[in-house]
Formats: structure tokens, C-alpha cells, sequence
């Protein structure tokens, strides 16, 4: 029998967590994140959930919670579309205080087309 960690325990809570606020968010704010994703991706090399949640809050376009970002990257992740790095930046979203939020890595061919 294999005994849990306290880590092994967060992490868990953790994914409850992301999958609750990814199965709340609402049908519009997640196809509209999704398709920001994919344009991030093609043009640029990297990027943070704010270059996708600024763009949707600018549009007008919300949920009840950004964490359901994760979700939708934690699946593009998965998908082998784009690569956690090691690399935090300060959040540009005012509400985020500056807090670090992570840089990611797209794994595609970026195109030339302006952003």
C-alpha cells in the first residue's frame, strides 16, 4: 500500500480545484479562451494566462473565476501544444497584485503574422 504525502494530497486538491472551475466556467468564456490559446501559440514562442485573460476581460468576455485558464492549458499541455517552463513573471492584471504567474512555451512553428 502506497502512503500519500502531504504533496501528494495538495496536488490532488489542486486538480479538484481546476476541474470545478473549468466545468463552472461558462460555454463563451471557454471556446473564446480556447481559440485565444491557439492564436497565442501560433505567434508567439512565449506567453502567460495574461496574454489570453486580458484579452477576453478587454472583449468583454468573463467567467466567474480565471482559474479555469488552467484547465484549457493543463489540456493544451497534455495535448503536447505548449510546455511549462521554469520561468515566472509578475501577473499584468491589476486584481493578481503582481503575483508570479508562470511563462509557458509554445511548441509550434511561429508564424510571421503580427499579434
Amino acid at each position: 500500500m502506497t502512503q500519500q504525502t502531504i504533496f501528494d494530497q495538495t496536488e490532488r486538491k489542486k486538480q479538484e480545484g481546476i476541474e470545478i472551475a473549468y466545468r463552472n466556467a461558462n460555454t463563451t468564456w471557454k471556446r473564446a479562451a480556447v481559440a485565444r490559446l491557439h492564436h497565442v501559440i501560433q505567434t508567439q514562442r512565449n506567453f502567460t494566462s495574461d496574454d489570453i485573460l486580458i484579452d477576453l476581460e478587454a472583449r468583454g468576455i468573463t467567467t466567474g473565476t480565471n482559474k479555469a485558464i488552467a484547465g484549457i492549458l493543463q489540456s493544451f499541455s497534455r495535448s503536447g501544444l505548449i510546455t511549462a517552463t521554469d520561468r515566472f513573471v509578475r501577473c499584468r492584471r491589476p486584481s493578481r497584485h503582481g503575483a508570479p504567474v508562470m511563462v509557458w512555451q509554445s511548441n509550434l512553428k511561429i508564424k510571421e503574422a503580427a499579434r
